[in-house]
């Protein structure tokens, strides 16, 4: 397995926010779309009427970006002006997670054995402004840079996990460019690997690995094109104010004539959600990057006047409890499976205000096609006392258990508690704030942790290679249960297969076997989200990839 910076994936891959085509073997492999053109035209609009262009969609989010360089930065914020600017080869439908071309006329073909994959790029699309045609060279570029170790892209781990030929001497500064990337001709991209991996086109198609012209930022710091990205997409950056805010406009050249709906999007840096909830209520803006505060959500529910003004919609993640295997008492099954057995989920999806369904599947989101349901241990506070004094400790134990100081972790922290407490665990909570739970949670903790990841680009290496293998555990991240084994192993390694059955297979056997055989991690909750949305807004659903917070603004537009 490929050796990546794993405190960066759990720092930003768990924060507050994150194959193949091959005519006949690869033909389905993780993904794929029907949607003419990679256009997402079906999220929410069912009943809407149809489709129309014009006006602004105003818009607001708390803090300040860093910036909007598409491969440096990693955070909600910036990707939402990045990817409205920028787009990759093949993207991700954001309501469903599928695959879908942009850059790219369809999935790249693919060598008999899954290791030479060549790209058809759609001809004449223009970079905004006089910044020329997009070609095979621009690509080239764009990848390099993202991949760069003097650009130190803060999700560039993700993409140099896949075993491109000559990534690594290019990374060691042992060569001018990557070997396996060629513009074979002005719309011909290949892109050729070490050895076969599904890794490929998930990773490439998650938000950072967008194309930009070679010829605007070739030679220039990030600080020079940091507020002023340049790529393909459907909007323009006009302008921007680092204190309050900027405003994007239709990008007249774009190669789907359709898209976007409105003629521009004004955004507002530095808003509290309570103040966006107020404007969004009165008419003076559209929506909000946060979702709606949990403590408020019923009684926006409860409000008839508001009833048009909310989507709420399940996420692409699973919050979930790990155990120290090699804190005693940890260290024995039967200790884990009462664990499992103690913690009352439905009444911890109240507890979170509904704003979560009870995990009675694996790790993996009801979202995931590696979602099985019915492998979570049941509820059952009896029989976990009594697994308790099998395994020697009729009277209970000490131990420790570390969670966030912020909700939802800080309202879920003291319910599992009490849960725990009932079958004689006497539990010493600490809660912390979120950079210290980052720090002193690796490597594996010693205590019981509660976190989650959402699901990055769709492969579920992402998770699997990070929590449950050696190489994770020497990295000194995120392997929290400290365990993994020859079987876990083998599976990680088989995830990584060209052949889509073989790989989704495997991934739902690893999580067999963390939730129900080794009792690794206990599911606890698939959260959902609830976004305040003013009623004039068509075509917006809860986004399930790459994250629930993206925004294609694209493809929202507004009724009269």
């Amino acid at each position: 397995m490929t050796e990546i910076d794993r405190r960066q994936l759990l720092i930003r891959g768990g924060g507050a926010i994150g194959g193949l085509s091959m005519s006949g073997l690869l033909a389905g492999c993780f993904g794929g779309s029907d949607s003419k053109d990679g256009a997402a035209t079906d999220g929410g609009g069912a009943n809407d009427g149809e489709p129309k262009q014009g006006g602004t969609l105003r818009f607001s989010h708390t803090g300040t970006p860093a910036g909007y360089d598409p491969h440096k930065w990693w955070n909600a914020q910036t990707g939402l002006v990045a990817t409205a600017c920028c787009e990759p080869l093949i993207g991700v439908h954001n309501y469903t997670g599928e695959r879908v071309p942009r850059l790219a006329t369809a999935e790249p073909e693919a060598n008999g054995d899954a290791t030479v994959f060549t790209y058809a790029l759609r001809p004449d699309v223009k970079f905004h402004g006089d910044h020329g045609t997009m070609t095979a060279d621009d690509v080239k570029f764009s990848w390099e840079r993202l991949l760069s170790p003097d650009l130190g892209a803060e999700a560039g781990f993700l993409y140099a996990s896949v075993p491109i030929l000559g990534l690594k001497a290019f990374q060691d500064g042992k060569a001018k460019g990557i070997r396996g990337l060629r513009a074979v001709d002005d719309l011909t991209f290949e892109v050729t690997l070490e050895r076969p991996d599904s890794t490929l086109l998930p990773a490439f198609s998650y938000m950072q690995a967008v194309v930009v012209p070679r010829a605007y930022y070739e030679g220039k710091k990030v600080e020079d094109v940091n507020w002023a990205p340049i790529g393909t997409g459907p909007f323009m950056l006009e302008s921007v104010d680092k204190a309050t805010g900027g405003r994007l406009v239709r990008n007249p050249e774009y190669w789907d004539p359709a898209l976007p709906y409105v003629d521009a999007v004004e955004i507002s840096y530095n808003v509290e959600p309570a103040l966006a909830i107020s404007r969004i209520q009165k008419g003076e803006q559209e929506l909000m990057n946060e979702p709606i505060p949990a403590a408020q959500v019923n009684q926006i529910r409860n409000d008839p006047s508001m009833k048009d003004f909310l989507k709420e919609g399940i996420q692409n993640t699973c919050q979930w409890l790990a155990l120290p295997t090699r804190l005693k008492p940890f260290d024995q099954l039967e200790v884990r499976q009462a664990v499992a057995m103690a913690i009352d989920k439905e009444k911890l999806a109240k507890v979170v205000k509904g704003l979560a369904d009870p995990a009675t599947g694996g790790i993996f989101s009801p979202k995931s096609r590696y979602f099985e349901d019915g492998i979570a241990y049941p509820y059952d506070p009896e029989k976990a006392r009594a697994l308790l004094a099998e395994a020697g400790f009729a009277d209970g134990f000490d131990a420790p258990f570390w969670y966030q100081n912020q909700p939802p972790w800080s309202d879920m922290g003291p319910a599992i508690t009490q849960d725990l407490e009932q079958i004689g665990i006497r539990v010493q909570g600490k809660s912390k704030i979120y950079d210290q739970f980052v720090q002193e949670t690796n490597p594996g903790p010693p205590a019981m942790i509660i976190f989650a990841w959402e699901d990055a680009y769709g492969h579920g290496s992402y998770v699997a290679d990070s929590a449950f293998t050696k190489g994770a555990i020497d990295a000194g991240c995120c392997n929290y249960s400290t365990f993994t084994n020859a079987k876990l192993e083998a599976l990680t390694e088989e995830g990584h297969v060209p052949d889509r059955a073989a790989s989704d297979e495997a991934y739902k056997e690893i999580s067999r076997i963390v939730v129900a055989d080794e009792v690794l991690w206990v599911p606890l909750l698939y959260p959902r989200r609830a976004d305040l949305v003013n009623k004039t807004v068509r075509g917006y659903e809860v986004a399930v990839a790459p994250s629930s917070e993206s925004k294609p603004f694209s493809e929202y537009w507004l009724a009269t």
